[in-house]
């Protein structure tokens, strides 16, 4: 093969790679920061639900129905609110939490793990809701919540 033909092939496979390395070839997910606004276990929510907040009102109804006073300020043009719900749980020891947010081509997907108490653990003998709220950036894009 000709030094030019080889050289030029590989440049082709140097590029090919660069975008397979990065994602941009295979859909791949960019990870998306978000901040924890409240957490807990005293909701007033019995369901398991998920909520995404786009505005002031929907907030204050959220937050207030998670057992929170006044709702933080957030400023939705920037932002918007995710809010998690376990629904009610017999014991103590549950919880739920975002463990991350991740921005494919299509989706803003929302990753939850929840947690149970091993049958060994000491635990509250009193029903619990857990919950965990979150602000992240004001990504246009259908959420997906992804349980693991």
């Amino acid at each position: 093969m000709p030094k030019n033909k080889m050289i030029a092939a590989l440049i082709t496979l140097l590029i090919s790679g660069l975008l397979f390395s990065s994602g941009c070839a295979r859909g791949e997910e960019g990870e998306v920061g978000f901040e924890t606004l409240a957490q807990g276990f005293d909701s007033q929510i019995q369901e398991k639900c998920n909520f995404v907040l786009e505005n002031e009102q929907e907030l204050e109804l959220i937050w207030h129905r998670a057992g929170q006073n006044s709702p933080p300020e957030v400023d939705f043009d920037e932002y918007k609110v995710i809010a998690v719900f376990s629904g009610e749980q017999p014991t103590g020891g549950y919880e739920i939490e975002v463990e991350r947010i991740a921005e494919t081509e299509g989706s803003l997907r929302v990753y939850i793990q929840e947690t149970s108490p091993d049958p060994s653990d000491m635990v509250t003998q009193a029903l619990t809701y857990p919950y965990h709220i979150v602000r992240v950036a004001a990504i246009e894009k259908e959420v997906e919540f992804i349980y693991q």
